[in-house]
């Protein structure tokens, strides 16, 4: 009996390896085949995804610069019409200064013809009865009556 207990155990060893044999063949390195299958994929698609993102850090950084130029560019033009704003207003402000003075003088001016004429108006009656006064009681006949004018328009020079 020990010799049946030794043969069904080595019957058993041989089932037993057998089945393991037949489970590494058929089920446990397909297995492991398979995995490492989805393995190599998932590489490729992990080496795929990033060379896409590498393209799209690529695109996404040409158009970062693309915007930086645009944005230099609108901050040159903006500089410039900021400039030329302020070149406009100092010519305005100075324009607007020479008007002013313009009306200041005049104003001025023409406060000095005003000033001239009321003295003129409130001045020339009594200068011309003076002077024609005087002219009478110098020349009172009447061949002298010529030299009076004269004398009238050169009085009157005279005063003015």
């Amino acid at each position: 009996m020990i010799f049946l207990n030794f043969i069904f155990q080595v019957l058993n060893f041989f089932v037993l390896i057998t089945v393991f044999y037949y489970a590494i063949q058929r089920l446990i390195i397909p297995a492991v085949v398979k995995m490492i299958e989805l393995y190599d994929i998932f590489i490729q698609s992990l080496k795929h995804d990033r060379q896409e993102v590498i393209a799209d850090y690529q695109v996404i950084l040409k158009e970062i610069d693309t915007q930086e130029q645009q944005f230099e560019l609108m901050q040159d033009k903006f500089l410039a019409w900021e400039k030329k704003c302020q070149q406009d207003r100092s010519q305005r402000l100075a324009e607007q200064k020479k008007i002013e003075q313009s009306l200041q003088d005049r104003f001025i001016i023409r406060s000095q013809v005003i000033m001239n004429e009321l003295a003129i108006k409130e001045q020339l009656p009594y200068i011309l009865a003076q002077v024609t006064e005087q002219l009478q009681l110098k020349y009172q006949a009447a061949e002298f009556q010529k030299k009076y004018t004269q004398d009238l328009i050169d009085g009157m020079k005279e005063q003015l």
